[in-house]
C-alpha cells in the first residue's frame, strides 16, 4: 500500500518525534540529574540517521504552506531541546525574569525554524514544479539553508548544525577532511531521505530514479566509512613533532569576572597559582582562558604588567585597547578588543589576536541600529573587530617558533574561520572562551564537539582553553585526549601534535554548501519565472525590470565581496537584503503572472520604508534606496503588463 499519512494526529506524532529526535542527537544536560551529557558516549548522535524520516513521511502530497509548517515545527522542538541554556544564561547571570528568557529563547528558536521550514517549502515548491520527488529535493534545499545560517543575520549562529550529532562517530566524522560540516549536513539528509522515500514506497514498483538514489546514497555511505576507516588507521602521532601545553581553567564565577576592577588581584593570583602547578611538569606554551587577564592593556605596554615569576611562552586572553581622536575633534576616543596575547618568555608581547566575530548587542551593536543604541545605552557594542588571520609564531624555549591560530570565545564555531588560519599555515589552532555564562547545561559539551569537527576538517590539533570548562585538547582525528569537568580548578598538562596533513576540505571549503545555495537559487528562480522564460512573450516594461533586479544582485555580490571575506557583519548583511530584493524583482517581473505585480508593489514599499527609516539614522546616502523603492512602486502600479 502507498503510505500516505492523513490523519492530524498522526502528522501532528511524526513532527514532534523528529523534533525530539534531532534535539537529543545532540548533547543533551539535565543538571538535576548530572553535570555531563546523559549519553557520555555520544553514540546517541547516530539517531540524527532516522531523525528527519517522520516528518520527511508527512510532507509528501501536502501544499507548499503546510510544508512549511511542519518542517518548521519540527525544527522548532529541535532548538528548543538544543538551545534551551539562553534561560539559563539570561536568568542565571544576566538577571533576567525566567517568562522574558522563555520568550527570547522562543523567538530565537523560532527565527532559526524559520530557515528549516523556508528549506522544506521550496524543496516542496520546486519538486511540483518539476515533477521530482521531493526527497530529492530536500538535501540540497536544507544543506543551502544551513549554508546561509552560517553568515545571516546579525553574523550568523550555526549552532546546533544536524553535522555536531557526530562528532563523537569517529569513523563517520573524517567525512568532513572531505566535505566539510556542510557536506555532512547534506549526507544526513541524503540518508533520511532514502530512507522515507524507500518507507513512501511500500509495497509499490520502486522506480528507476528511486533505485538510483538509493545506489548514490549508498555509495557515498561505503566511501566514507572506506576512507574514514583508512584516515583512522594510518594516523602515526609518534612520527609528528610534539609540544609541551598547559591549559589553565580558572574557575572565576560569571559574577566575579562582571567585576573585574574589584577582584582583578584575587583572579590574577589564582592563574599565576595554577601556572606554578603547571609548571612543575615540563611546559613549552601555556593557555590563559578568554579575558583571563584582569588588567587592561595597550601599545605603551611593551611587557606584560602585573606578571612575575617564571613563565614560558603563553597565549593569554586579556582586553586591548586603543585611543583616538576623530579628525578635527578634541574628544578622545577609546576602542576595547577582546584579544588573546602572544607573551614571550620574557613577559614581552610578541603580538596578538583581537576578535573577528564579535557578539551582537554585546560586543558591537549590528547594522542598522548603531545610532539608535548609542542614543539609548551609550557605550554599548564598544568592542573593536580585528581582521588578521595570519598565524604568529609562538616565542618557545626550547623549541622552534610554532604558527598558530587563535579563535576566541565563540568563533571556532563558524568553520571558515578556522580554515583561513590553516591555509594561512597555522601548524596548530586555538581556542580560548568563557562559558560560564552557559550554567551547567548542554551548551559547553555542545561547543565542544564543534572544535572536533573544526579539528578534522582542517587536519589539525585544536586546543580549548575555557575560564569554567570543558577545556581540553582535541587531536586532528576529532578525539579529546584530555578533558576537565565543569566548574572545577583544573590544569590540563598535555602533549599537542604538530600535524602536517592537507586535507581536501582546507582546499575547497564549504563547497557542498555554497554549491547547493547556488544550485536551489537557480532551480527556485526557474521554478517561479519558468522554464519558458526566454520563449514565452513579455512586454519590455517586464524584461527590463527583471534584467534589472537579477543585475542588482550580481552587483552587490561583488560590491560586497571583499568586506565578507573580511567577515565584516554589516556587509552580509546589506548584501543579503539587496541580493533578495533582486532576486524577488527578478522573479516577480519575469513571472508573467499576476501575483508579480503584487510582489513588486510590496517590495517597493517596503524598501521605500525601511530605506527612510535607515536613512534617518544612518546617513542620507540610503535615500537612494527609497527613491528606488519608491519608483518601482510607482512604475509598476502604472506600467504595462502582461498577465498570463
Amino acid at each position: 500500500m502507498h503510505l500516505v499519512i492523513q490523519k492530524k494526529w498522526l502528522i501532528c506524532l511524526a513532527v514532534i518525534l523528529s523534533g525530539i529526535l534531532l534535539g537529543i542527537s545532540q548533547p543533551v544536560v539535565i543538571s538535576n540529574l548530572k553535570d555531563t551529557p546523559i549519553d557520555e558516549s555520544g553514540l546517541i548522535g547516530l539517531l540524527v540517521f532516522l531523525a528527519y524520516i517522520p516528518v520527511f513521511l508527512v510532507v509528501n502530497n501536502k501544499s507548499v504552506k503546510q510544508t512549511f509548517w511542519l518542517g518548521f515545527f519540527a525544527a522548532l522542538i529541535q532548538y528548543v531541546i538544543i538551545l534551551y541554556w539562553f534561560i539559563v544564561a539570561m536568568t542565571v547571570f544576566g538577571g533576567i525574569s525566567f517568562w522574558f528568557s522563555a520568550l527570547v529563547l522562543l523567538t530565537a528558536c523560532s527565527i532559526l525554524a524559520c530557515y528549516i521550514g523556508v528549506a522544506f517549502a521550496v524543496a516542496q515548491l520546486v519538486s511540483r514544479y518539476f515533477s521530482w520527488s521531493i526527497y530529492y529535493v530536500l538535501p540540497v534545499a536544507i544543506c543551502a539553508v544551513e549554508y546561509i545560517r552560517n553568515f545571516i543575520f546579525l553574523g550568523g549562529f550555526p549552532w546546533g548544525a544536524s553535522a555536531y550529532a557526530l562528532a563523537d562517530i569517529p569513523l563517520i566524522l573524517q567525512s568532513v577532511s572531505l566535505v566539510g560540516v556542510y557536506g555532512l549536513v547534506f549526507y544526513i539528509i541524503l540518508v533520511n531521505a532514502a530512507l522515507a522515500a524507500l518507507c513512501f514506497s511500500v509495497n509499490k514498483p520502486r522506480h528507476k530514479s528511486l533505485r538510483s538514489f538509493i545506489i548514490v546514497t549508498s555509495f557515498v555511505t561505503v566511501v566514507f566509512l572506506v576512507y574514514g576507516n583508512i584516515r583512522l588507521n594510518n594516523y602515526e602521532p609518534d612520527k609528528l613533532n610534539s609540544i609541551n601545553v598547559a591549559l589553565l581553567q580558572g574557575n572565576i564565577e560569571q559574577g566575579i569576572k562582571n567585576k573585574t576592577y574589584l577582584y582583578a588581584e584575587e583572579i590574577l593570583q589564582k592563574f599565576q597559582k595554577l601556572q606554578k602547578q603547571a609548571l612543575q611538569k615540563p611546559v613549552d606554551l601555556v593557555i590563559w582562558p578568554e579575558a583571563s587577564f584582569p588588567y587592561r592593556v595597550n601599545s605603551s605596554n611593551i611587557f606584560m604588567p602585573h606578571l612575575k615569576g617564571e613563565m614560558p611562552a603563553a597565549i593569554v586572553g586579556g582586553v586591548f585597547y586603543e585611543e583616538f581622536r576623530m579628525p578635527g575633534s578634541a574628544k578622545l576616543n577609546t576602542v576595547h578588543y577582546n584579544t588573546a596575547l602572544i607573551v614571550a618568555p620574557d613577559l614581552k608581547i610578541e603580538g596578538r589576536f583581537d576578535k573577528n566575530h564579535l557578539v551582537p548587542f554585546g560586543e558591537y551593536v549590528p547594522w542598522p541600529f548603531m545610532q539608535i543604541a548609542n542614543k539609548v545605552v551609550p557605550g554599548l557594542g564598544v568592542f573593536g573587530r580585528g581582521g588578521n588571520f595570519n598565524p604568529i609564531k609562538l616565542p618557545l624555549l626550547n623549541h622552534e617558533p610554532v604558527l598558530a591560530g587563535v579563535t576566541i570565545c565563540y568563533e571556532g564555531v563558524f568553520p571558515e574561520m578556522s580554515r583561513e588560519f590553516v591555509i594561512n599555515g597555522a601548524q596548530i589552532l586555538v581556542n580560548i572562551t568563557n562559558d560560564a555564562w552557559y550554567g551547567v547545561s548542554s551548551a559547553p559539551y555542545q561547543h565542544l564537539n564543534m572544535y572536533k569537527l573544526r579539528a578534522v576538517e582542517n587536519g589539525r590539533s585544536y586546543i580549548r582553553a575555557t575560564n569554567t570548562g570543558v577545556s581540553g585538547i582535541v587531536n586532528s582525528r576529532g578525539r579529546v585526549t584530555h578533558q576537565t569537568q565543569l566548574y572545577e580548578d583544573a590544569v590540563v598538562n598535555a602533549t599537542v601534535f604538530l600535524d602536517n596533513d592537507h586535507t581536501i576540505y582546507s582546499f575547497i571549503g564549504d563547497m557542498v554548501g555554497y554549491l547547493s545555495l547556488i544550485f536551489m537559487t537557480f532551480i527556485l528562480a526557474l521554478a517561479l519565472v519558468g522554464r519558458d522564460v526566454f520563449i514565452r512573450r513579455r512586454t519590455r516594461f517586464e524584461w527590463a525590470l527583471g534584467i534589472f533586479g537579477f543585475a542588482l544582485m550580481v552587483a552587490s555580490s561583488g560590491y560586497f565581496a571583499d568586506a565578507k571575506s573580511n567577515w565584516d557583519e554589516s556587509a552580509f548583511t546589506k548584501d543579503t537584503f539587496i541580493t533578495g530584493f533582486g532576486f524577488l524583482m527578478g522573479t516577480a517581473s519575469l513571472c508573467g503572472k499576476a501575483w508579480g505585480r503584487k510582489v513588486l508593489l510590496w517590495l517597493g514599499a517596503l524598501a521605500f520604508i525601511l530605506c527612510t527609516l535607515i536613512a534617518s539614522v544612518e546617513g542620507y546616502v540610503y535615500l537612494f534606496g527609497s527613491i528606488t523603492g519608491f519608483t518601482l512602486f510607482i512604475i509598476t502600479w502604472f506600467g504595462p503588463w502582461k498577465r498570463n
